[in-house]
Parts: C-alpha cells; sequence; structure tokens
C-alpha cells in the first residue's frame, strides 16, 4: 500500500473513533475532498507540500509563489504559515493539505519522507527548515458535520527506524502512524493508531504502542507547559461506527494492489531492467573507508575498516536482486521488514530498522564482476550520538 492511501485509510478510521453519527452529504463531502488530494497530490516529492482541497491560506517567504488551487506544490522551506478551511455546510468547503518531510531520515534513503496529511480547521506555522518543528492549533469540531473533523496525521516511512519530529515544543519520536490535534490553552494530543512513540515534553518521556495516546499541556502560545500524561487506551467503543466508513478504504485499497502489481521495483522483486547482471560466483565485500561522528567509541572507525567479511556465494541467474546478494552474506538472514528499492538502472539500495539501529545501504553495479556502495548505521535510535558511513567494493572472486 503506498503511502497516501495509508494516510486516507488511518484518516477515516480517526474520523471514525471521533465521529457519532455521519449527517446529510458529510461523509460524501469528506470522501471527495480525499479523493482529490491523492489525485491532486499524485507526483508530490520530498520536501514539498501540495494544495489538496479548499480552502488553504499560505503565508509564503516568497510572495511571487502561488499556492491558490488544487495541485499547487511549494518546497517546504517557503511556507511560512497554512491555515485550512474548517467543513462549511453551506459551500461543502474542508482544507486538506499533504506535505512530504524529510525531517532526519538519512540522504542515503533517496525519495523517503514523513507524510503530513492536514485536515479540516488546522493552523500550522514552520518553526524549522522545512517542518521538521512545527507550531499548530487544530479545531475541536464541526456543528452538522463530526465526520470532518481536524488534525494533522503523520506517517514514517517503512524501513526508515525511528524518526524525530518537535511539535509545540514536544518531542516526538515516531515509528509507524499518529493523529495529533491541538487546543490553545489547553491540551495537544498525540494519538498512536499503531507502531511505537515516544514522546518528551519538560524534561520527561512517555513511550506507548499503538492503540493509545498521551497528552501534554499547552499555553495560548501552543507552547508546551507540562510534562506528557500516562498514556490511555484510546476508547474501544468509539470504533464501533469504522464500518460506516470502510468500503472507501477498501476501495482506494483495490486500486492500489492494481498499481503496485507493474512496479518492478517493488519490495520483494528488485531487478535492473536494462542494466547490468553481475556473474553468480564468490563476491568478496572489501571495506574501503570508515567515517565515524564525534559521538562514536574512539577506535570504532578502525575496527569497522579491519573486520573481515568472508566471500560468499549468489546466484543470481540472470537477473541481479539485492535481497539475493545480503541474504547470502549475512549468517542467519536479515530482518523481515528489510526495504529494497530500485531508483535507478545498477542502482540499488536496502534499509532497516533494529533495536534502535537504522542501517541503510546503497549498491551500484559497475560491471559483471564489480560493485561499489555505500552504507550508513544511525544509532540515535539506541541512545547513542553516533553515525557511521562506509564505502566498501564488492568484486568476483576468480574459480
Amino acid at each position: 500500500m503506498t503511502s497516501r492511501y495509508l494516510i486516507l485509510a488511518v484518516l477515516s478510521m480517526f474520523m471514525s473513533i471521533t465521529a457519532i453519527v455521519a449527517q446529510d452529504a458529510c461523509p460524501e463531502i469528506v470522501a471527495d475532498a480525499l479523493t482529490a488530494t491523492d489525485a491532486a497530490c499524485a507526483g508530490i516529492g520530498r520536501n514539498e507540500a501540495c494544495y489538496g482541497n479548499v480552502n488553504i491560506q499560505a503565508t509564503l517567504a516568497d510572495t511571487s509563489l502561488v499556492f491558490q488551487q488544487q495541485g499547487d506544490v511549494v518546497e517546504l522551506t517557503e511556507i511560512e504559515r497554512l491555515t485550512l478551511s474548517p467543513y462549511n455546510e453551506t459551500t461543502g468547503a474542508w482544507g486538506v493539505a499533504l506535505m512530504n518531510v524529510q525531517a532526519n531520515i538519512p540522504e542515503t534513503l533517496p525519495g523517503q519522507a514523513v507524510t503530513f496529511l492536514l485536515y479540516g480547521d488546522v493552523d500550522i506555522a514552520n518553526a524549522g527548515d522545512a517542518m521538521e518543528a512545527f507550531y499548530f492549533s487544530s479545531g475541536v469540531g464541526t456543528a452538522g458535520c463530526n465526520e470532518a473533523s481536524s488534525g494533522i496525521i503523520i506517517n514514517t516511512p517503512e524501513g526508515a527506524g525511528t524518526v524525530t519530529l518537535i511539535a509545540n515544543d514536544v518531542t516526538i519520536d515516531l515509528g509507524s502512524i499518529a493523529v495529533l490535534t491541538a487546543q490553545p490553552d489547553d491540551l495537544m494530543t498525540i494519538a498512536l493508531t499503531e507502531g511505537t512513540a515516544t514522546v518528551t515534553a519538560e524534561g520527561e518521556s512517555q513511550s506507548f504502542e499503538g492503540g493509545f495516546q498521551v497528552s501534554v499541556p499547552v499555553d495560548e502560545n501552543l507552547e508546551a507547559i507540562g510534562v506528557p500524561s500516562e498514556p490511555e487506551p484510546i476508547p474501544e467503543e468509539d470504533t464501533e461506527t469504522l464500518p460506516d466508513v470502510t468500503e472507501f478504504i477498501e476501495d482506494a485499497d483495490d486500486e492500489t494492489d492494481d498499481d503496485d502489481s507493474d512496479d518492478s521495483s517493488s519490495d520483494d522483486t528488485v531487478e535492473a531492467g536494462t542494466g547490468i547482471v553481475p556473474l553468480s560466483g564468490m563476491w568478496q565485500f572489501t571495506v574501503a573507508e570508515v567515517g565515524a561522528s564525534e559521538g562514536c567509541p574512539p577506535g570504532m572507525a578502525e575496527a569497522m575498516t579491519s573486520v573481515p567479511i568472508p566471500a560468499s556465494y549468489a546466484e543470481f541467474d540472470g537477473v541481479f536482486n539485492l535481497q539475493t546478494l545480503m541474504d547470502a552474506t549475512a549468517e542467519g538472514g536479515l530482518p523481515m521488514d528489510v526495504v529494497y528499492t530500485n531508483p535507478e538502472p545498477n542502482v540499488f539500495t536496502m534499509a532497516f530498522t533494529q533495536e534502535g539501529v537504522t542501517l541503510s545501504w546503497t549498491m551500484t553495479l559497475v560491471s559483471e564482476t564489480e560493485m561499489t556502495g555505500q552504507y550508513s548505521m544511525d544509532m540515535s535510535g539506541a541512545g547513542m550520538n553516533c553515525a557511521l558511513d562506509v564505502t566498501y567494493t564488492v568484486t568476483l572472486q576468480p574459480e
């Protein structure tokens, strides 16, 4: 499932949690707004925002830029503030905007981004470089259309590990999907629909899993003024209306499956197309250079350089598959959540997170007998301010 459709699915689920009864044309207007956003913003790139549905007021650093109608796209660095429209039962307006935020995702994961879906009565101000930090508020409901609620859904990409964002001075370490709401001089709530999260404010943290939520008090300026609450379950009884909104989600899922069936760079089959196909045989990894950040233990770079990696046999049978090579090299295999991509011919990537450490590879095919590569290791999720960048060569050994 693409991140766009996953976001749409979670939004409908969250609206079912907060809705009492769908009224009049409200469900149809909400569905139409999401469909219009998906269609208008299909090509959005990393660190960009897209105008999804009316109405949105934008304050931009460059006043010559246009962000006034569906499909308009601007760089996040140009956005100072966005104000979305709450539901208007007379006009049917309901503001929706889509953002792709890089946050702290490494450059070695090309194209990966955190998806923000802003909906309803939301006001957001950029407090960082490209929305990795922000202040926001959301409405508390709309008379006549409780389904058209307000908030921000945040979805982290699979394989990117824990992503850190700062909302209203609250640090959120997120690995999956959360729904954020906030009212001035009241509370900001982080409702986790799936995955794990850690919320930190005023020097104290709370960690919790999907199905739970945590709140932090904020002042009239939306700045945190207290510590996170104990995690509490999202009330189970509030999900009883979920079947009333699943038909739209099922239709979206079916369309996504059809689109993905023709994707030659899917996670399961990563092929080089018309690119180079290496020969089958014994392949030797040789570390060329290791760079370590200041927070790494002394001697770690030297130790990584001297670690011997035994040659491993890989059989490609006419097509290069990075998973085949890595499984042959890794004793005991790799974790199940490894994400493989093929962004361009002869360039392949993989990434996964284990025990808080995020590892990502980029492999480039040079010839039938040679490959070059680079991998990074980010240990911040494991409590270490340490990052490694390793370059290496992979060569076919003589028979």
